[in-house]
């Protein structure tokens, strides 16, 4: 049975190698390559499968050769993925320090999905992780309404509902001393920046979007036009910062890197791994697009993802002090 399975397996190893190459610079930037460079884990998890099964396969000695450079021919596109993906499991800083001095804050970051009427699910999230900030996208009249439930808790907010999954919202236990409402280009969605003033006197600006997903051609350059606005408006922002949102844009695309290079900006992820989030529905395709990026004088204590609350993504819960 092996025997048979074996042209596929090559046939199959010779497609993934060309994809994996397409995903490299310069072809990164066109449109599919781009989309599938958002793969990388789940390419490199089917490259290790080619490998074993090409591993298993009989063949005669005489055939050693052959099977052996079939074998590393399907391996190099497995090195190569891994080369972007363990990065983001090696140290990126200092872990938090309590005796620093710093002001420690937790934020939940989620796209709640629009059509989604769970919202028992988010408020017990609340309830549960006591965030000092949560960001949502994709709020309609309808969310708002139950995000009232938790106005006490968080009595400083601004909440542009939509219709349209473009509603996006802060809210804020501590007080906002500054807010703005800003569009991602002409006739484009809202983001929200805000100066928050903690308790212990320290101010950090938030600035939170929804970009457009990558759906066809004209909406991906849309999307990368509107990450390019987020990059160079945060960058001429002074003192500690944050970016967060649902990007739709993973770690592994040419154009997040770009967002981090103009931002100056880098990823709460770096150090506690890839941390997909969408779709919540399936596990093995789940891609990380949603996003909290900081200054240097902001530290991470903790970044990972939250359980399922009935939206197509999972929301990203980051500890920072700054």
């Amino acid at each position: 049975m092996l025997q048979a399975i074996s042209p596929l397996v090559k046939s199959a190893v010779a497609c993934l190698f060309v994809v994996t190459l397409a995903t490299m610079p310069p072809l990164s930037r066109f449109y599919f390559a781009e989309l599938c460079s958002h793969y990388r884990v789940q390419m490199a998890v089917v490259g290790l499968l080619f490998c074993l099964l090409l591993w298993c396969e009989p063949q005669p000695m005489l055939a050693k050769y052959r099977r052996l450079r079939w074998r590393s021919f399907a391996f190099i596109p497995v090195i190569i993925h891994v080369m972007f993906i363990v990065g983001w499991y090696l140290p990126g800083q200092p872990l938090f320090s309590a005796g620093s001095g710093m002001q420690p804050m937790r934020l939940l970051i989620s796209n709640v999905h629009t059509s989604n009427t769970k919202y028992e699910e988010l408020i017990a999230l609340i309830e549960r992780e006591q965030p000092d900030v949560v960001t949502l996208c994709e709020i309609n009249q309808n969310w708002a309404s139950a995000l009232e439930a938790v106005h006490e808790q968080f009595p400083y907010r601004v909440v542009i509902p939509r219709s349209d999954n473009f509603g996006i919202a802060i809210l804020s236990r501590h007080y906002i001393i500054r807010n703005d409402v800003f569009s991602l280009g002409d006739a484009q969605p809202p983001a929200i920046e805000v100066s928050i003033w903690s308790d212990d006197h320290r101010e950090l600006t938030i600035v939170a979007a929804h970009t457009y997903p990558p759906v066809g051609y004209q909406l991906s350059n849309l999307r990368n036009r509107q990450l390019k606005i987020l990059g160079e408006r945060v960058s001429q922002i002074g003192g500690s910062r944050v970016l967060v949102g649902d990007f739709n844009v993973s770690l592994f695309s040419p154009y997040y890197s770009d967002l981090e290079e103009s931002s100056g900006l880098r990823n709460a992820r770096k150090g506690f791994g890839v941390l997909p989030t969408w779709p919540a529905r399936y596990r093995f395709m789940r891609v990380p697009i949603d996003h909290c990026l900081h200054s240097d004088d902001v530290e991470i204590r903790d970044c990972r993802v939250g359980p399922d609350i009935g939206s197509d993504h999972l929301p990203l819960i980051v500890e920072l002090a700054y």
